[in-house]
């Protein structure tokens, strides 16, 4: 049992650097592909992601090269053999093409996430026009680019119903973007 112990360890710290890559690699795309979208418009998320543009290029080089450096230099310093440069190369590579085709989504969603931790005491107010009301959930539903639902009472719904378009209060997050529509009664 011992011995297996020492063989896992010895495999461990052998392929120390494929190991931090991936774990690396899956925490970038749990982040990227997960939707923290909720509570937000989707013509906001859509500004944001419009926005960023092609931040991917950027970075990703940006990337590529600040690890290229690093491992270069440790090289150079003799801490590491030929064999082991290009394992981290490749690796480097690989990680700067994950990051290459999610770097946008995870921006946006760090963005979203971090928006949340804190609202303002701003708010703005946007006319959206009404899709149905969910009489069964107690919700309307906002036609915004997409279908977005917001609580409303049966009560509150009837001194509205006659109406296409409703005043909607959004407060703002820590990056001033929009969140958490509540519906504006007249």
């Amino acid at each position: 049992m011992h011995k297996r112990l020492f063989n896992i360890k010895k495999l461990v710290i052998k392929h120390k650097a494929s190991i931090y890559s991936l774990l690396i690699i899956i925490v970038f795309f749990s982040i990227a592909n997960y939707d923290y979208t909720k509570g937000y418009l989707t013509e906001d998320v859509k500004l944001i992601k419009q926005n960023l543009g092609n931040t991917n290029i950027l970075i990703g080089v940006i990337f590529f090269l600040i690890t290229l450096f690093l491992v270069r230099r440790k090289y150079e310093s003799r801490k590491i053999e030929k064999s082991k440069l290009y394992s981290l190369s490749f690796y480097n590579i690989l990680f700067t093409f994950s990051i290459f085709f999610s770097i946008n989504e995870i921006i946006c969603n760090t963005a979203l996430v971090l928006n949340n931790f804190y609202t303002s005491e701003k708010t703005i107010q946007r006319t959206i026009k009404i899709g149905y009301y969910d009489h069964e959930e107690e919700e309307i539903i906002l036609l915004a680019n997409d279908f977005y639902k917001v609580p409303l009472e049966k009560s509150k719904y009837e001194r509205i119903q006659n109406q296409t378009h409703i005043d909607v209060k959004l407060h703002l997050g820590l990056f001033n973007i929009p969140k958490n529509p509540i519906v504006v009664l007249n």
